[in-house]
């Protein structure tokens, strides 16, 4: 590492620097279904399922490719009844757990969010919606020593512009 007279003797670091080549091999499949529920309703879900197994010929050890998830499952569900909307989607990520001793912490091995949507039609053009991210308040970094965001809880106002 160029300008190393700042670097403890005897710890591990890592270099950032480009890796010519990366192979990536994986599964990635997804499910949707959809149903209607009389004139102005519907229901719509979603599964989806990521499998990837990633590494490089030189064997160069990358904080990249140890850390994205090799099992990611996502699912999504959507009910629209008139004009109400409510809406719920979830991932469950698993990963290779990493620890960094000097700040105490860890990558957990896997992690489970939800998110919660609410939305409802005030007029043809205008509304309301509520969110709730992290709905049961996960705690969980996506990369080692910066913590997520817990709960958060968001209302916003949606219109629709005419169709010229």
């Amino acid at each position: 590492i160029p300008n190393n007279d700042l670097l403890q003797v005897g710890a591990d670091y890592f270099f950032a620097q480009n890796i010519a080549e990366v192979n990536t091999q994986g599964v990635e499949a997804e499910l949707w279904y959809r149903r209607a529920l009389g004139r102005r309703g519907h229901l719509q879900a979603s599964l989806g399922y990521i499998y990837l197994n990633t590494g490089n010929p030189s064997g160069l050890v990358s904080v990249y490719i140890s850390s994205h998830a090799r099992h990611l499952l996502t699912a999504n569900l959507r009910l629209r009844a008139g004009d109400f909307e409510l809406g719920i989607n979830g991932l469950y990520k698993q990963r290779n757990v990493r620890f960094a001793e000097s700040i105490d912490r860890a990558l957990e091995p896997a992690y489970t969010l939800w998110n919660l949507r609410a939305g409802y039609r005030i007029l043809p053009e205008l509304g309301l919606s509520l969110q709730v991210h992290n709905l049961f308040d996960a705690d969980y970094q996506d990369i080692l020593g910066a913590p997520m965001a817990g709960r958060w809880v968001m209302g916003g106002l949606f219109f629709s512009l005419p169709a010229s």
